[in-house]
């Protein structure tokens, strides 16, 4: 991987970018959640007390991208659950099925650092140099 990063934040105006890499694509978008998580919450206070099954499908990559991180989004937000460990799978292409392991949002242990408003298209970049998958998106704050 890259500079042995898992994820890096790039600078975007007003909102935030976050790059994932990975040996495959899955891991990459794994680790653009993980990126996103740690701009919410000092993750190291986050257990994996609970577990969310989860279901995405979607027309294309692209759009696997942005519905995937948005769930986790909605997750956050309507069903206070940070996720932190992902046990995921693409039975097809476009679509990934798994167990998502985190915990509550406690006010009383976790501190909220930005509140991400959703992820959008705008410079969402998928690629594959080499043995490594890149995966960029860039986030409302």
């Amino acid at each position: 991987m890259t500079d042995n990063k898992c994820y890096e934040y790039i600078d975007h105006t007003a909102d935030i970018g976050i790059r994932g890499f990975g040996k495959s694509f899955l891991e990459a978008l794994v680790n653009v959640a993980k990126g996103m998580f740690a701009a919410i919450h000092d993750m190291k206070y986050v257990e994996t007390a609970e577990s969310h099954p989860i279901d995405i499908s979607a027309g294309t990559r692209e759009d696997l991208v942005v519905h995937f991180l948005n769930y986790l989004l909605y997750l956050h937000d309507a069903k206070t659950f940070i996720p932190k460990e992902y046990q995921l799978e693409l039975p097809a292409p476009n679509r990934i099925l798994g167990t998502l392991h985190g915990e509550k949002f406690n006010p009383e242990k976790h501190y909220i650092f930005d509140e991400i408003k959703a992820v959008t298209y705008h410079q969402l970049l998928i690629e594959q140099k080499d043995n490594e998958w890149i995966i960029q998106v860039i986030c409302d704050l």
